[in-house]
């Protein structure tokens, strides 16, 4: 896709690249691991994403923000490698990250995480200065 960039005529179509980038990087495995799946749902005064983990170790999940930026990274085991018994393997073991750019700053020291059932739920409020405010007209 370098050449979208490289011809002035095609400049306007950069977003489009930007696009496809981001589409391949939520259906192709990054390294030997595989990607998480995830939701991202917004209210007026956070976001809230819910990642799929399932096999990971919860004590071991790194999660962090760096601006308005959320890193997720694991280890999800896979099952034991016997080769004389294996069949198929479907199920995506091994290293994992993600990161999401939200749409808006977060309350970085705000944040909070929760694992239940395979699912990684991480609350992240939005910056003061990101929320909705409504403004009254004084008469």
């Amino acid at each position: 896709m370098m050449f979208l960039t490289q011809r002035d005529g095609l400049a306007p179509l950069g977003w489009l690249r930007d696009e496809m980038d981001r589409l391949f990087e939520c259906v192709t495995p990054q390294g030997d691991g595989f990607v998480a799946p995830l939701t991202l749902h917004e209210t007026e005064s956070a976001f809230e994403a819910r990642i799929a983990v399932a096999g990971a170790d919860p004590e071991k999940l790194e999660i962090g923000v760096e601006g308005n930026v959320l890193h997720v990274a694991g280890e999800r085991e896979g099952m034991p490698d016997d080769a004389q018994r294996r069949f198929t393997a479907e199920r995506f073991a091994g290293h994992f990250e993600r990161a999401l750019e939200l749409p808006a700053a977060v309350a970085a020291d705000e944040v909070q995480a929760h694992y239940r059932d395979g699912i990684l739920t991480v609350t992240l409020p939005k910056a003061a200065e990101a929320r909705p405010r409504r403004i009254t007209v004084q008469v």
